[in-house]
């Protein structure tokens, strides 16, 4: 059987178009490592860091954004620390924030509990209550 000789020029066409689009690829200049580093977010992620050390039954998670800078909190069902059922982390650094997020909801999906790294610091100008509530300095999923 015979290709008619428009599918046979399709075809041509295809291979011409993919051999020219690899050979231009390969003789564009290659970007430099200062370049690519260029190229990474002005705002990445903060470490971070290890303080004293909780496990949380998580109830429930939850982002505010007043007051100013807002939070992201997670409430406990039981009292890691008498009378303290809260831990947030403020919202001013969001790529931080979203990780501690992602690791809360990550604990509340899989029913496991939340190992938590706070400070004793009164965070309530930006919503964390020293009454019932904590600044996190770093969150875990527990085993």
């Amino acid at each position: 059987m015979k290709f008619p000789l428009r599918v046979t020029l399709q075809i041509a066409a295809v291979l011409v178009l993919f051999v020219g689009a690899v050979y231009l690829g390969r003789s564009l200049p290659q970007p430099t490592r200062a370049a690519a580093a260029a190229l990474e977010p002005a705002h990445a992620a903060k470490p971070l860091a290890a303080g004293t050390e909780v496990s949380c039954t998580i109830n429930r998670t939850a982002v505010f954004s007043y007051p100013d800078p807002g939070r992201i909190h997670v409430q406990c069902s039981n009292a890691p620390i008498p009378g303290v059922y809260f831990f947030a982390f403020k919202g001013d650094d969001s790529a931080t924030a979203s990780r501690i997020l992602s690791i809360f909801n990550t604990a509340l999906a899989m029913g496991k509990p939340l190992l938590v790294w706070y400070v004793t610091e009164d965070g309530s100008s930006w919503g964390c209550g020293y009454a019932d509530c904590r600044p996190i300095q770093g969150a875990a999923v527990g085993p």
